[in-house]
């Protein structure tokens, strides 16, 4: 934010060119036309849209073997590889999901249940 400020002081206060001020600041010309140009500085980016996971059809399966844990004893409980494992198991050839990715995924939403279960003791 402070080097679009600057870059907006030099070209408009001390009347320096584009090109001068790239040199100057080390960012590329087209970087120093955009933020001289702008007439807002103060304005957020736009936010990016969230991609797609690989992981989006088999969720609501995990989440549903989750949820089913909450009933069994804590040492037969899933785990991020024995979700991994299974679901190799039912969809073979057509799961092109990484271990590390189911492993992230059953992390995550074991400890929102936990935050669930606490606050609704």
């Amino acid at each position: 934010m402070i080097q679009q400020h600057h870059i907006k002081y030099l070209y408009e206060y001390k009347g320096m060119s584009l090109r001068a001020i790239a040199k100057e600041t080390g960012h590329s010309f087209q970087t120093i036309k955009k933020y001289a140009n702008k007439e807002d500085v103060h304005s957020l980016p736009t936010p990016r849209k969230p991609k797609q996971s690989k992981l989006d059809p088999y969720k609501a399966q995990i989440d549903e073997w989750l949820e089913e844990d909450r009933k069994v004893p804590r040492k037969q409980r899933h785990t991020g590889t024995r979700v991994y494992r299974r679901l190799l198991e039912m969809y073979g050839e057509e799961f092109s999901v990484s271990l590390r990715t189911v492993q992230y995924y059953v992390a995550k939403n074991k400890k929102c249940i936990k935050m669930v279960k606490v606050i609704f003791r």
